[in-house]
């Protein structure tokens, strides 16, 4: 589990206790805690993780109570009103890249760092300044180790860093001489640090080298230079990769030659350690030109001599596989430039010179042109059927084509299905007149006119188009707005339908809706209301279901007859009260709670005889149990001795409350509340409080 501030800048400010941690395997980090009672609170833990936070001005920084193998570094603990970390009955930790700065108090002796009863714990590369008491130690049978050796060292102690304190560096290697006195027993930094220890990482910057071209791309290979620095020590190492590729040691400014957008990573590290947190960048390269080719449709000339005798659809395809295509431009003869947008009919009789380009995002530019020549005349066709309506399925096409000059034009007919430009061809190489049966199905629903198509010796296509029909292969579209699926309804609410029902064709479904619902599965419906509009509200009363989950399903029928219908989710019915019951504190027992800790188990007094049910000393944490058979419980008030309150509900059947109770007589009533609105309540009266 890990907490992490978020954007490294997460306050926390209370005047409880702030943090308290029971388990393993927890990383804290990047917090700031202050003007609590206690910053964070680890007992019985192993392996967790205080690293980064800021933990000031509260009365206890940090304690770990019967906690070992845990990890205390990189925070800044000052402030503190009693000692800036406690170490209680806890061994094995390492502390280390800490600052204790003005922690502890003269009236009760306390300080930086206290600990008692704990042994094992390595305690280095800390900076101690001034504390009331920098460190001390008690209870402890074995010495803890204040020091990682020579000659990486132990720790800074601000009243040990002066010939005139007993602080000599007669070697200058950044070791005070002789060993700084932890108060308590057996306990010695073996090396002091003579300064503070360098606790802040290097920052490194990276410059790009190379020829610009357009919206951050480079059109040339790109040099790479990485600059670092540090405050206080000199720098390690500078590392980087590109690509999430092997880690490399930089060793001087290097070439990126390849396309493509590379992700260029790097770090330093200082010679005590502190790293740089990655930094990254995206060096985008493009040397090539984009390629443009374009499409006609028909792909050759259809008539004599190279001439198009109909309409002729275009088609640009640009590419560019490193920066991308930006834009894409044509022109017909010395017409504006246009921007491209798909596919186009080039309609216009006439020897035309159609000119293209692209250009992509690095900026590259490439242009190309060729002739398109059109010329058209037109055979006569009429279409007699469809001749309007609505269509489906199997349909009769029946047509009469003629021409003044080609009086057979057999096996040149084609026929096509056209809506909103679009052209789908049908059928071709048919007879001058004929009926053809078209299959509909595999076209969308829609409006459309058959177009027969005439082709004259001389290659002039002649066409004309049938009425207008409706093809609906395709029932309607219903939507059930509500039920979704997940209400909860109790007594004496209705259930309120949202409905809206469409068709691709059919506008007007009035009067062909009904509205049923299954209790079962959808295995049975039985129905509610019939022959309502396309879209509604309709308020159902359901005093008469059980409780219980539901479904709803409503169908519609189009003109063309297509029928359609949605289910909607499951919804519950719940007229069942919650049930709810106080578990802590209970009848006939005595709490005591001193300085926010239990002092003492509950006590039973139900066999002395006094005119109370339960005796509370201090704070009491509250502990509720609520359940619902049909549905979760929305929330719980607690009214506390005239104290309210509202705990959610959420997805859990055990709840708490921290009661800080009052002096004298006091009365403790809770209500829960269920999904539905139900209610169920419990109370404990007669409730003695003394607050301590």
């Amino acid at each position: 589990v890990s907490i992490v501030g978020e954007s490294r800048n997460a306050v926390i400010d209370s005047s409880g206790d702030v943090i308290n941690i029971t388990a393993g395997e927890v990383n804290v980090s990047w917090l700031t805690i202050r003007n609590g009672s206690i910053g964070m609170l680890i007992s019985g833990s192993t392996n967790v993780t205080i690293s980064n936070c800021n933990i000031s001005n509260n009365i206890l920084g940090v304690e770990l109570n019967s906690s070992s193998d845990n990890n205390i570094c990189g925070n800044n603990i000052s402030g503190n009103s009693d000692d800036g970390l406690w170490l209680l009955h806890s061994n094995n930790n390492t502390i280390s890249k800490n600052v204790f700065i003005k922690n502890g108090d003269s009236n009760v002796g306390t300080g930086g760092l206290n600990i008692y009863s704990s042994e094992g714990n390595i305690i280095y590369h800390n900076n101690f300044m001034d504390n009331y008491i920098q460190a001390y130690v008690s209870g402890s049978i074995l010495p803890n180790t204040w020091d990682n050796g020579y000659p990486s060292g132990g720790n800074y102690w601000s009243d040990f860093d002066e010939p005139s304190e007993g602080a000599q560096d007669n070697d200058s290697d950044g070791i005070v001489d002789s060993p700084y006195n932890i108060s308590g027993v057996n306990n010695l930094d073996m090396h002091p640090l003579v300064k503070p220890f360098d606790l802040s990482p290097p920052y490194t910057t990276c410059t790009l080298n190379g020829t610009a071209g357009d919206n951050g791309w480079y059109v040339g290979n790109v040099t790479v230079t990485l600059s670092s620095a540090d405050n206080d020590s000199a720098i390690y190492h500078t590392f980087y990769r590109i690509d999430n590729g092997s880690w490399i040691t930089y060793n001087g400014s290097f070439v990126i030659p390849s396309e493509g957008a590379h992700t260029l990573e790097y770090y330093s590290v200082d010679t005590v350690g502190n790293t740089e947190s990655m930094k990254s960048t995206v060096i985008k390269i493009d040397k090539s030109l984009p390629s443009i080719d374009c499409y006609l449709q028909p792909e050759t000339p259809d008539g004599n001599d190279g001439w198009y005798t109909g309409n002729v659809e275009v088609t640009l395809s640009a590419d560019d596989s490193t920066s991308g295509v930006a834009s894409i431009k044509y022109r017909i003869d010395q017409d504006t430039w246009r921007d491209y947008t798909g596919y186009f009919l080039l309609t216009v009789e006439g020897n035309h010179t159609f000119t293209y380009y692209a250009s992509d995002y690095a900026g590259y530019e490439i242009t190309d042109s060729r002739d398109i020549k059109i010329d058209k005349t037109a055979p006569q066709v009429s279409v007699s059927s469809p001749s309007g309506g609505y269509v489906k399925g199997i349909v009769d096409i029946e047509w009469n084509a003629s021409d003044n000059v080609d009086d057979d034009m057999d096996g040149d007919i084609s026929i096509y299905a056209v809506s909103g430009g679009e052209r789908t061809e049908i059928a071709t190489g048919l007879d001058n007149d004929g009926t053809y049966q078209w299959n509909t199905m595999s076209l969308d629903d829609a409006s459309y006119t058959i177009e027969v198509v005439a082709t004259d010796d001389a290659g002039n296509n002649g066409t004309n188009s049938s009425q207008p029909f409706i093809l609906d292969n395709s029932p309607p579209t219903i939507n059930i707005d509500q039920p979704r699926g997940g209400e909860v309804l109790g007594s004496g609410k209705n259930l309120v339908i949202f409905w809206n029902a469409s068709d691709d064709v059919d506008s007007n479904l009035d009067g062909t809706i009904w509205i049923s619902y299954s209790h079962d599965g959808g295995s049975t419906w039985t129905d509610i209301l019939e022959g309502v509009a396309n879209s509604g509200r309709y308020p159902y009363g359901i005093d008469r279901w059980e409780n219980g989950k539901y479904m709803l399903r409503i169908n519609a029928t189009d003109d063309a007859g297509n029928t359609g219908w949605a289910v909607s989710g499951n919804f519950t019915i719940d007229k069942t009260s919650p049930t709810v019951t106080i578990k802590r504190p209970e009848s006939g027992y005595l709490y005591m709670n001193i300085a926010g800790r239990e002092i003492i188990p509950p006590i039973p007094i139900s066999l002395i005889p006094l005119p109370y049910n339960t005796i509370i000393i201090g704070k009491i944490t509250v502990e509720i149990s609520a359940s619902d058979e049909f549905s979760d419980i929305d929330h719980i008030d607690i009214d506390a001795g005239g104290a309210k309150t509202t705990l959610d509900g959420g997805s859990g059947s055990n709840y708490k409350f921290e009661w800080n109770t009052p002096l004298g007589k006091c009365d403790l009533s809770v209500v829960a509340y269920d999904m539905a609105g139900n209610s169920g309540e419990d109370e404990l009266t007669d409730i003695f409080c003394i607050n301590m």
